[in-house]
C-alpha cells in the first residue's frame, strides 16, 4: 500500500510554482505517485510540459481544464491526438503504461471509474496503490473485483472485516485463503454457513485455533447433514445448483439421480462432477443427455470412446469440442462426423493431422463453390505455409475460428495479425515458436492491439466478427457486446452453453433466436422464467414438435399464443385472444400484436384498451383490411396516424388528411394509396389540390416533392425554405424548370442544392452569380467539370469569392483571359497559384 511521504505539504506548495523546470514535474509525480493533489497541482501549472499535460488531459481532465495555458496546449500540432481520448482497455501488463511499482493515483482511480475489468483488477493487484483507491475497489459492484481486493495483504482489519460477509461467496472464499488476516476475521469467517469459505479457512496457516476448531465443528455438522431435498427444489434452483463452478461433488451426486433431464446434462457438463457420475450419465436414457459428458473435458478416454459410436449430433458436436480429446480419437471422428460436428472439430482440434484429413474430404466442387466452411479451411491451410493470412481475415472467411487457430502458431503469420491475437487471443497466440521464444525470455514478441471500437461494433451488429473476436466478448466483462457476440454466426456451440443460466434477459433472448441451440439449450429456454425468452424458442423453427406442445399449457397467454401459430385451429386461437385481450403487461400485448402472423389474434387484439397495442395491430401487414379501416377513428391519435400510413380505402384517407392532429395528416400525406411510380409521381389529382393549398408546410413539402405537374412546381418555387429544399429533391424537374428556379429564389441552401453536379452551364452561371456566401460555395468551386470550362473561367476569375476564384485558380489549363486576371488577383494566395503553374 502506498503511504504518504513526510515532506508531501511542502512539495504540494512546490507543485504549485510556475517557476518549476521540466525535471522537477516529473520528479515530483514519481515521488508522491500515490497522491492526487499533487497532481492536480501540476496539471493546473501553467508551466507543466506539454507531455505530461496530455497525460493529465485525459485521465484527470477537470483538473487540467483550469490550467491558465489551456489555449496554448490546444493550440499545439498534436493537439488532435491527445483529445482521441484515453483507453479504458486492457492490453495486458506490459502495454498499459501504468508503473508496476509507482502507479500513479490519478490513473488508477481513472481506471477504476471507466476500465474494463481486466484493467481494473490488473491495477488492483498492484502493491503500492493508495488506500482510499482499494476502499473504491471493495466497494465496486464487481465480485471480480472485490476478490483481488480480498487476496491483498496490506488491508486495515475493518475492511478486512467487510469483504469476510461479502455477498458473493467466491469473494469470502479468498478472504478466507488470506495468510494475512487476524484471529478477529477467522472468527467471523467461522461462522460462515458456506462449506467452501469454512474449508478455505480451516486450511488458511493464520486461521486461529478457536476458529479452526469452531470451523471444522461447522463442516463436520454439514457433512454429518442429509442433503438438500432435490426432488422438493423448483426447476429453476435446481438447474442454478446443478450449474454451478462451486457445486461440491456429494450434492452433484444427487442431482444426477433426478428426473429432469437438463439438471442431469447441468451435472454432464460441471467440472466438478465426479468421473463415475459422467460414466454414468454418458449411458443416459435421453440420447441428448449424453452430450454434457461429450464436453466435458474430465471425462475419462474410455467414456468418450463409446461416445463416439453415437450418431446424434448434439453428442457428435459435443465430442468435436471437447479440447481433451486424443489425436487417434480425433482422426477416427473425420470418417463419419456430421458437418456440423467436422466444422467444430476444425475449429477446436490442436492437431495438423485433424484438419489435414478434413481437407483432404472436401469434394472439389465445395472448393470452387467458394462459400463453405470446408474451401476457408483448405485456403487457409495453404495460406499457412506462404503465411500470407491478410486475405483470410477478410470477407467470409474471418468468421472461422480455425483461420486465427492455424494463423496464430504459424511461423510465417505476419506481425500485424500477431498483434491482434496476442490481444484477443493470447493463448493461441503464445504458442507460435517464435512468441513462445520471446514469452521464455522474459519479452513480449508484439504489443498486443485492438481493433478500432468502430469495426468491433459493424463486425458484431452485423454478427459478423472473427472467431477469436467472438469468443473474446462472449467471456468478457463488457455487457453490451458481450450480448452482442452471442448473435455471431462465427462463435462456437461450447461457448453458448452455459449462457442459457446468465442473468440478461437480452443476452437469453438472442440465444432463443439462433439455429444451431441443441436440445438441452432448446430445452432450458422454453423453461425460461421470462416468457419473452420463452416465446422466440416456441417461435424458432428449430424447436422440435415435441418441446412446442410441452409449452401449449404456458401461463403467459403471448407464449400460448406463439405455440399456437405453430400447432393448433384458428378457433383455438381466437379463444387465446380473447384470453389475452387487456390482461398482463400491454408491452408484451404489443409485441404479440406486432409479430403475430394470426388474423383472428390481430382482430381481438384491435380492441384492446391500450393504445400501444392497437398501433402494432394497424402496423401489422397482416391485419385484415376492415380490421385497419374501423379503426380510423380511434380516440388515440398515434392509432389514427398508423391507419392513415396504412389505410387502402381512399375516402377514409383523404377523410384523415383533414384530422386535427398533424402527425395523422402527414402520415395519410404519405400513404401510399396517392402515389405511383417508386412514390416518385403523385397521381391523384384530389390528392394534389388538397395538399397545393395545405396550410401545413409538411404536407406541401411532399407534393412539391412528387408532384409532376408544370404548374404545381412553379408555384413552389417561392414557397418556404423546407418546400423550395423538397421542391430541389424532385426527380421530374426539367432542365428548363430548374433555370426558372435558380432564378426564382435567393435562398442560399436551395441554389447550393441545385448546382451540385449540375450539366447546365446556365443554371451553373446564375448559381455562381448569386452565391454570397463560402459555406454554400462548395458546390461551384468544387464543380471541376464546369470550371475547366474557358468561358466558365472567364466569368468566375472576377467573382467577389475568394474560395471560387482560388478554385479557377487551381485548374490544369487556364483560358488566356481568366489567367491574366488572376494574375492581378488582390489575394495573394491566388496570385501564388496561377505563377506556379
Amino acid at each position: 500500500m502506498y503511504l504518504r511521504k513526510p515532506d508531501f505539504a511542502e512539495d504540494l506548495e512546490r507543485a504549485k510554482l510556475s517557476s518549476l523546470d521540466e525535471s522537477e514535474f516529473y520528479q515530483l509525480l514519481k515521488k508522491h505517485h500515490g497522491e492526487e493533489e499533487i497532481a492536480e497541482a501540476l496539471a493546473q501549472n501553467p508551466s507543466c510540459p506539454f507531455r505530461l499535460f496530455s497525460k493529465f488531459y485525459l485521465y484527470m481532465n477537470d483538473a487540467a481544464v483550469l490550467n491558465p495555458n489551456l489555449e496554448n496546449y490546444m493550440a499545439q500540432e498534436y493537439w488532435d491526438n491527445v483529445t482521441s481520448g484515453a483507453s479504458t482497455r486492457y492490453y495486458g501488463r506490459s502495454a498499459n503504461g501504468i508503473s508496476e511499482s509507482e502507479p500513479e493515483a490519478y490513473r488508477v482511480k481513472f481506471v477504476l471509474l471507466y476500465g474494463e475489468g481486466g484493467y481494473q483488477r490488473y491495477v488492483m493487484s498492484l502493491d503500492a496503490i493508495p488506500e482510499a483507491h482499494i476502499y473504491m475497489a471493495a466497494a465496486s459492484k464487481s465480485a471480480a473485483l472485490r476478490k483481488v481486493v480480498a487476496a491483498r495483504a496490506d488491508l486495515a482489519e475493518s475492511l478486512y472485516k467487510k469483504l469476510s460477509v461479502d455477498s458473493a461467496k467466491s469473494v469470502r472464499v479468498v478472504v478466507a485463503q488470506n495468510p494475512s488476516i487476524s484471529s478477529s476475521v477467522s472468527a467471523l469467517l467461522a461462522q460462515d454457513k458456506d462449506i467452501d469459505v469454512l474449508k478455505a479457512l480451516v486450511s488458511n496457516s493464520s486461521c486461529s485455533d478457536e476458529a479452526r476448531v469452531l470451523a471444522n465443528a461447522c463442516i463436520n455438522k454439514k457433512a454429518a447433514a442429509p442433503l438438500v431435498d432435490v426432488q422438493k427444489q423448483s426447476f429453476h434452483s435446481l438447474v442454478r445448483l446443478a450449474g454451478d463452478s462451486f457445486a461440491d461433488s456429494a450434492m452433484l451426486i444427487s442431482l444426477a439421480e433426478h428426473n429432469e433431464p437438463c439438471v442431469r446434462f447441468l451435472v454432464g457438463l460441471n467440472a466438478n462432477t465426479p468421473v463415475q457420475v459422467l460414466s454414468r450419465i454418458a449411458n443416459d436414457g435421453e440420447e441428448w443427455v449424453r452430450a454434457a459428458p461429450a464436453f466435458n473435458p474430465k471425462t475419462p478416454a474410455n467414456v468418450l470412446g463409446e461416445l463416439a459410436k453415437s450418431t446424434s449430433k448434439d453428442v457428435q458436436v459435443g465430442l468435436a469440442s471437447n479440447p481433451s480429446i486424443g489425436l487417434d480419437l480425433a482422426v477416427g471422428f473425420v470418417d463419419f462426423f456430421c458437418d456440423e460436428a467436422l466444422c467444430a472439430l476444425a475449429n477446436t482440434t490442436e492437431y495438423d493431422a485433424v484438419l489435414d484429413k478434413i481437407a483432404s474430404g472436401t469434394e472439389e466442387s465445395e472448393l470452387k463453390s467458394g462459400k463453405t466452411w470446408r474451401y476457408f479451411l483448405c485456403d487457409t491451410l495453404r495460406r499457412s505455409k506462404t503465411g500470407k493470412f491478410l486475405r483470410s481475415n477478410s470477407g467470409d472467411g474471418v468468421r472461422h475460428l480455425f483461420v486465427s487457430n492455424i494463423a496464430s502458431k504459424s511461423g510465417k503469420c505476419p506481425e500485424d495479425l500477431l498483434s491482434h491475437y496476442a490481444y484477443y487471443c493470447f493463448d493461441r497466440y503464445s504458442r507460435n515458436p517464435r512468441v513462445a521464444l520471446s514469452l521464455l525470455e522474459g519479452q513480449p514478441y508484439v504489443d498486443p492491439e485492438e481493433f478500432a471500437d468502430w469495426k468491433v461494433d459493424k463486425w458484431l451488429s452485423d454478427r459478423t466478427a472473427p472467431g477469436y473476436v467472438a469468443k473474446y466478448f462472449v467471456h468478457s466483462d463488457d455487457k453490451r457486446r458481450r450480448v452482442q457476440a452471442v448473435s455471431s454466426r462465427s462463435i462456437q456451440l461450447v461457448d453458448l452453453l452455459l449462457l442459457v443460466l446468465d442473468d440478461d434477459i437480452n443476452l437469453r433472448k438472442r440465444l432463443a433466436v439462433r439455429r444451431d441451440l441443441n436440445r438441452f439449450m432448446i430445452e432450458m429456454l422454453a423453461r425460461d422464467e421470462k416468457s419473452g425468452v420463452r416465446e422466440l424458442i416456441a417461435n424458432n423453427v428449430i424447436t422440435p414438435a415435441v418441446v412446442v406442445k410441452s409449452m401449449e399449457g404456458d401461463k403467459a397467454a403471448t407464449v400460448q399464443v406463439r405455440v399456437s401459430e405453430r400447432s393448433t385451429s384458428s378457433s383455438e386461437a381466437t379463444c387465446i385472444g380473447s384470453q389475452l385481450l387487456n390482461k398482463g403487461l400491454a408491452t408484451e400485448r404489443s409485441r404479440l400484436a406486432r409479430d403475430t402472423r394470426d388474423k383472428n389474434i390481430l382482430q381481438e387484439l384491435a380492441r384492446d384498451r391500450a393504445a400501444s397495442v392497437r398501433v402494432q395491430v394497424v402496423l401489422n401487414h397482416q391485419t385484415p383490411e376492415q380490421v385497419i379501416d374501423s379503426l380510423c377513428c380511434d380516440v388515440d391519435s398515434k392509432v389514427r396516424a398508423a391507419v392513415a400510413y396504412r389505410i387502402n380505402d381512399s375516402d377514409l384517407c383523404y377523410k384523415l388528411l383533414g384530422d386535427s392532429d398533424h402527425e395523422v395528416r402527414l402520415s395519410a400525406a404519405k400513404n401510399r394509396h396517392w402515389y405511383s411510380a417508386g412514390n416518385r409521381l403523385i397521381c391523384d389529382a384530389r390528392f394534389l389540390a388538397f395538399a397545393v393549398d395545405s396550410e401545413d408546410e409538411d404536407i406541401r413539402g411532399i407534393a412539391a416533392e412528387f408532384s409532376a405537374d408544370p404548374d404545381v412546381k412553379s408555384g413552389f418555387m417561392n414557397d418556404s425554405e423546407d418546400t423550395q429544399l423538397r421542391l430541389v429533391k424532385n426527380r421530374s424537374l426539367t432542365a428548363q424548370e430548374k433555370i426558372a428556379f435558380v432564378k426564382a429564389t435567393s435562398n442560399q441552401k436551395v441554389l447550393e442544392e441545385l448546382a451540385w453536379k449540375t450539366e447546365s452551364e446556365e443554371l451553373f452561371l446564375i448559381v455562381a452569380s448569386k452565391i454570397t456566401g463560402t459555406y454554400r460555395s462548395y458546390s461551384i468551386e468544387n464543380h471541376w467539370d464546369m470550371l475547366a470550362l474557358p468561358h466558365i473561367q472567364d466569368s468566375l476569375c472576377t467573382h467577389p469569392l475568394s474560395r471560387i476564384r482560388i478554385a479557377v485558380a487551381r485548374q490544369n489549363t487556364l483560358s488566356p483571359f481568366a489567367q491574366a486576371t488572376l494574375l492581378q488577383d488582390t489575394d495573394e494566395q491566388v496570385r501564388k497559384l496561377v505563377l506556379q503553374r
